[in-house]
């Protein structure tokens, strides 16, 4: 399948909605444009892959080793990236609303601009981040560790926002 995958996009093919891809191999991969909504990436290893301006709405990437990848203009609506590895990943404007990143770790990735309303954050680590115009509405940031992160111009009204136990040393 990945082999195909990467003919078929070759090609000129970006629809690529509903596919299963899960502990498929796609590292060091331009993938930008690419439409991967409602696919299944679980446990995929995508390091270093550009997304760039990609369409992965209610995507599964749970699990998924997301290391240095390139989201910058991604839409990950509703998608699944509980416990994925996002260390150093470039998330510059970047559409997570209502997105689920339980336990995600986004260490020293690069968060400007990104819309979190409504994200599930819960236990995720958010450290040492520069977390610049950032829309937290209503996102869930219990036990989350934002030790070392700067938060400027980053929205965090709501009455549904959840701040609880928030490591910020």
């Amino acid at each position: 399948m990945i082999a195909e995958l990467k003919e078929e996009y070759a090609k000129g093919r970006r629809d690529f909605r509903g596919v299963d891809l899960s502990g498929a191999n796609l590292t060091w991969c331009n993938l930008s444009g690419i439409d991967l909504s409602e696919a299944n990436l679980q446990n995929a290893k995508l390091s270093s892959t550009i997304f760039r301006q990609a369409k992965m709405i209610g995507a599964n990437l749970e699990k998924a080793n997301l290391r240095a990848v390139d989201l910058s203009g991604v839409d990950l609506r509703g998608a699944c990236l509980k416990d994925a590895d996002l260390v150093r990943a470039d998330l510059i404007g970047t559409n997570l609303e209502k997105a689920d990143l339980r336990g995600a770790n986004l260490d020293k990735a690069i968060i400007r601009n990104v819309n979190l309303r409504f994200a599930n954050l819960c236990q995720a680590n958010l450290q040492k981040l520069n977390l610049k115009k950032v829309d937290f509405q209503g996102a869930n940031l219990k036990e989350a560790n934002l030790a070392q992160s700067l938060i400027k111009s980053a929205s965090l009204q709501n009455e549904s926002l959840i701040i609880q136990e928030v490591v910020v040393k």
